[in-house]
């Protein structure tokens, strides 16, 4: 599945919020935790919390238009990063100041363990006083609110936190994209599916026709493409046998 993008520029108006930027020097957690619905509580927050290292492992490629995002950004830039992970993005243009925020306490002991500034927080109810940043990024965060007042609120909270004018970067998974026949593991496989994405060491599935591999398209979500080299060498013959799958590759 794609992602979806958008851009926000600051218009300066906010709703009033408690004029706090927390300190960074230690992990805090933030008190409206407890009016967390309990389906977030359950699907979310617990299952984070239980698969943080797993997870951690599996995230550290940055996408493209985020990277081109944090690096265009001036010199001397506060950015923060909201649902902030495992830390991936922080610290990613040197010459800006990164701090991250995440509801999952073991996510934020791995980015403190990396000498990130970041705090446990809940994206709806920001700890940090109004217009304190430059910018401020939401990646792949907003779809895991329950509600679209949740969801909003999270928004409104993102431009609250940075000054005017300042920009907010938000990506959210995308149900509504033009190409939604990408062979995943919760999809059919049948005929008409050809994986577009291909790991040489993710699990093999099997074709169901022959093909010919004649190049692998460079995108936005694959970067270069340097790791996809050695499939080129791939004889058709083990093609028409199998393919590789992308459960082991980073969307």
């Amino acid at each position: 599945m794609a992602s979806s993008l958008c851009t926000l520029v600051s218009d300066g108006e906010s709703h009033t919020q408690p004029s706090l930027i927390v300190s960074q020097d230690q992990i805090c957690p933030v008190s409206n935790v407890q009016s967390t619905p309990e389906i977030e509580k359950k699907y979310v927050h617990h299952v984070y919390d239980a698969i943080a290292p797993h997870f951690s492992s599996t995230r550290f490629a940055k996408w493209p238009k985020v990277a081109t995002f944090l690096k265009s950004l001036p010199s001397g830039s506060l950015v923060l990063d909201a649902g902030c992970g495992n830390g991936k993005y922080l610290g990613l243009s040197p010459d800006c100041f990164f701090i991250g925020c995440d509801i999952s306490a073991p996510l934020i002991n791995i980015c403190a363990d990396r000498d990130h500034e970041v705090v446990v927080a809940d994206a709806v109810n920001l700890p940090y006083r109004t217009g304190f940043g430059d910018a401020a990024i939401s990646i792949a965060v907003l779809h895991h609110l329950s509600t679209e007042s949740r969801r909003k609120k999270a928004i409104q909270e993102l431009v609250r936190v940075v000054k005017k004018g300042g920009l907010v970067l938000i990506t959210v998974w995308a149900v509504e994209q033009e190409d939604r026949s990408l062979v995943t593991k919760w999809t059919p496989l049948s005929p008409k599916y050809v994986e577009e994405w291909i790991g040489p060491s993710s699990p093999r599935i099997r074709s169901p026709s022959s093909f010919t591999l004649e190049s692998i398209p460079e995108t936005e979500e694959n970067g270069s493409g340097e790791h996809l080299k050695d499939l080129k060498e791939i004889s058709n013959e083990n093609l028409q046998d199998t393919m590789h799958s992308t459960c082991q590759t980073e969307r």
